[in-house]
This record gives C-alpha cells, structure tokens and sequence, in this order.
C-alpha cells in the first residue's frame, strides 16, 4: 500500500464495520467502556462508512452485533494526519469509493480494498 498524497499509511488492522447503524447503537452504547466507538467528537465519523478498530470494542459488543447480522470483521488500512479536510476526503473517494472512515478528533481514517 503506497501512501496516499494527503494521509500517510501505517499499518493495517482488523475493524469491524456497522452496516446498520440505526440497529447497532443500542448494542454498541451497552459497552460501559467504548459506549460511542463511532463518535467523532460529538459528530458522526467522515465518509460512507462505519469503521472502528476490533481493539477499541469489546467482544462481547461485537459478537452481539455479528450474530444480529448488524456488521462484520474485516480488515483495513489505518492512514494518520487525517485531518477532514476536503483534499483528504476526496482522496480517500477516488482510492477507496464507498469503503473508508475518518476521525477527524483522533487523526485517522481507515480503508479497505475492493473484495
């Protein structure tokens, strides 16, 4: 994976992606620890979906979400400097259409290929 002109690619890792937010959230804010794993400082996330690192959620939360069919595990490019600016997004558009997530507050923006 090359780095892209406007984020810097550091690794890979497993997330799990949330096809049915509207569902999921009742799951997901039953974690005492992470109960907004998808909360971009009070906003949703950047771009069409709905990604956040397996280490940031419980098993238990994602176990629950899996079995409801609500999402999946799957894996993902972690990009840094990720500051939600318009250059960043289209970018992640062009490369990863329909299939990328950013968190502006933290920095990061994750990616997956095409399957």
């Amino acid at each position: 994976m090359l780095d892209m002109e406007f984020v810097k690619h550091i690794e890979d890792t497993e997330i799990l992606i949330v096809y049915n937010m509207t569902e999921a959230i009742e799951i997901l804010g039953a974690d005492q620890y992470n109960p907004h794993p998808f909360d971009d400082n009070g906003a949703p996330p950047d771009g069409p979906a709905w990604y956040i690192p397996l280490g940031e959620i419980s098993d238990e939360v994602v176990d629950q979400i899996e079995a409801r069919q609500l999402g999946g595990r799957a894996s993902a490019h972690v990009f840094v400097d990720y500051w939600g600016d318009d250059d960043q997004k289209r970018e992640l558009d062009y490369r990863f259409p329909g299939r990328w997530c950013g968190y502006s507050c933290r920095g990061v923006a994750y990616a997956r290929d095409a399957e």
